[in-house]
This record gives structure tokens, C-alpha cells and sequence, in this order.
């Protein structure tokens, strides 16, 4: 075969690798928030919904090293300080997910984390002086902005509880960026 269309066919065979992740990406997101939001609404504590998620996870992981089916690194705690700013920053962000799981319905909690793009391209532009996106880039950002202002203008718990409405929306947001 000429090497252009073995090159194009690793390119189609990656681009369906990429779709395949995206949609199963979405699939899990997607589900993890629908069985969060069924679990807080049964269970009078966030937090009780969190340690249960970390523990079986621990559990799980633990698990699969003790079997075989998982290498892991040892404990070392040499290693492990550096990562503890990130497990606390995980840590609080997944409580206020839940909170916000627990105050607000999944839509919000979407429209929430379709804007972190947002912010993000943002400091990356005037901490890490990365280049600002490009047109077609801010157009599809302002486009996600729209979006989210006209579901708050539609919202019918920001209508009645004003601000108060999206408190833990906000410091979830504020973490997870």
C-alpha cells in the first residue's frame, strides 16, 4: 500500500479512537451525575455520599493490587506530600458537587461545568501567558455563555431564590477551575 493511505487510515482509526473516548467519556459523566444526584436525594449528608464514593474506590483499587490485576506504587510518603494539595482540592471538589447535586437539579450542575472552559482559557492567558484562543474559539465560548445566561434567565429556582440560587454552583465552580 503507498504510505498516504496508510497514513490516512491511522488517522480515521484514531479519529474513531477519540470519538469512542468522548462518547464514553459523556456515558460515564453523565451517569455519575444522575446516580449522585438519586443518592443525595435519599441521603440526608453530602458528605456521607463522598467518603461512601472514596472508600469503595479505595477499596476497589486496593483490591484490584492485592489480586494482580493492578500495579500500583507503594505508599511513600516522600512522594505522596506533593499530591496533597491536589487530594484536597479533589476532595472539596467533589463534596460540593454533591452539595450542589443536593441544592439544584442536574441541569444547573451542567451548566455550570460547561463554563469552566471559560475561566480556564482565561488564566491560562494571564498566569501562564498562553496565547489567547483563537476567533473560531471565543466564538464557541461566548456561544456556551450565551447559553448558560439564557438557562439562568429561564431558571425558575433563580427566579425565586435570586443569587442564593447558585451559592454552591459558584464555590464548586470556583474549585473546579
Amino acid at each position: 500500500r503507498p504510505p498516504t493511505e496508510l497514513l490516512m487510515r491511522e488517522k480515521q482509526e484514531d479519529a474513531a479512537e477519540v470519538a469512542a473516548a468522548v462518547i464514553t467519556y459523556c456515558f460515564c459523566s453523565g451517569g455519575m451525575l444522575v446516580i449522585n444526584k438519586i443518592a443525595v436525594s435519599h441521603t440526608p449528608s453530602p458528605a456521607l455520599v463522598t467518603l461512601c464514593q472514596f472508600a469503595s474506590c479505595t477499596v476497589l483499587v486496593y483490591g484490584g493490587k492485592l489480586t494482580g490485576l493492578l500495579r500500583t506504587d507503594e505508599f511513600e510518603w516522600r512522594k505522596v506530600k506533593y499530591f496533597l494539595i491536589y487530594v484536597l482540592s479533589f476532595s472539596i471538589g467533589t463534596w460540593t458537587n454533591i452539595k450542589v447535586l443536593q441544592d439544584a437539579n442536574v441541569e444547573t450542575v451542567i451548566v455550570f461545568r460547561s463554563c469552566t472552559p471559560l475561566a480556564v482559557c482565561i488564566f491560562d492567558h494571564f498566569i501562564y501567558r498562553r496565547a489567547v484562543p483563537s476567533a473560531r474559539s471565543c466564538a464557541a465560548l461566548l456561544l456556551i455563555t450565551a447559553g448558560a445566561v439564557a438557562y439562568i434567565a429561564c431558571d425558575r429556582e433563580f427566579r425565586v431564590k435570586g443569587v442564593r440560587a447558585y451559592f454552591w454552583a459558584s464555590v464548586w465552580w470556583a474549585v473546579l477551575v
